[in-house]
């Protein structure tokens, strides 16, 4: 028995028992599970909602249990301190709270409310200027403008420049649109083009373009009925926006910022 005493592995044994049971007695008892028929309800209209039909027994008794399983792991992992200094849960409970803080009651807002928006906001309902032009693209200069002299003696446009898969005509386009698909130049270099008649060259990326410019849209504010849905959008995310930052400078006297 002495010989066995002096074992270290044997005090090993006891020191670790001594301190499981310290341990169990005193750590506060945990809450109970509460496992109802509300609960049960809830897990199986997630299934449904998911799947399109209702979960069969089988699957509803594995349901169950995934969820037990899931509520004890995450209060063990809170137990633990598992939440703590980790970068990707810090980040997902500061997103959870920026969406509580930007819930906004939509039943509040009313017809005014959106009209009052959209007058306020003008600009943000613009349709910008709109172009609609032909174009040929050459190779070089040159060519352009031996095809420019061409066109002035009614030459056929459409017999005249390179093969390309690029569009021969775009049809109410912005500048910006434009220039996504020609190059800022080529978008900047067209916008001073007399209409009805063939000018050019404008250079892009691809070439040298002669433009026919058929006719500009000005730019024009949008009636409010069409885009009602698009304003109540837009008022939500506002108000949102507000809420989220009132909520921010309201918390700055609870956490005193410290410059070190």
């Amino acid at each position: 028995m002495k010989q066995i005493i002096k074992e270290p592995i044997v005090w090993f044994i006891l020191v670790a028992l001594v301190l499981f049971i310290a341990e169990g007695a005193i750590t506060p008892e945990q809450d109970p599970i509460i496992l109802n028929d509300k609960v049960t309800a809830r897990i199986s209209a997630l299934w449904t909602a998911q799947m399109r039909r209702p979960p069969s027994q089988e699957e509803l008794n594995a349901l169950v249990d995934d969820w037990v399983n899931e509520e004890m792991f995450y209060r063990e992992a809170l137990r633990l301190g598992l939440d703590r200094n980790d970068t990707i849960v810090r980040r997902r409970l500061v997103q959870k709270y920026n969406f509580l803080m930007e819930e906004i009651d939509e039943q509040g807002i009313t017809e005014k409310d959106l009209l009052d928006f959209y007058q306020s906001n003008l600009k943000q309902y613009q349709l910008a200027q709109r172009i609609t032009f032909s174009n040929i693209l050459f190779r070089t200069g040159e060519d352009a403008l031996a095809a420019l002299d061409a066109l002035a003696n009614g030459g056929d446009w459409r017999a005249l420049g390179i093969a390309t898969l690029l569009p021969d005509r775009y049809v109410k386009k912005t500048t910006q649109e434009i220039g996504y698909a020609l190059g800022p130049e080529f978008a900047s270099g067209i916008a001073e083009i007399t209409e009805s008649i063939w000018s050019g060259p404008v250079i892009s990326s691809y070439g040298y373009h002669l433009i026919n410019i058929e006719n500009r849209l000005p730019a024009e504010t949008i009636a409010f009925e069409p885009i009602a849905d698009k304003i109540h959008y837009d008022l939500v995310k506002k108000k949102a926006e507000v809420n989220l930052q009132l909520t921010a400078e309201a918390l700055r006297s609870r956490y005193p910022l410290i410059h070190e």
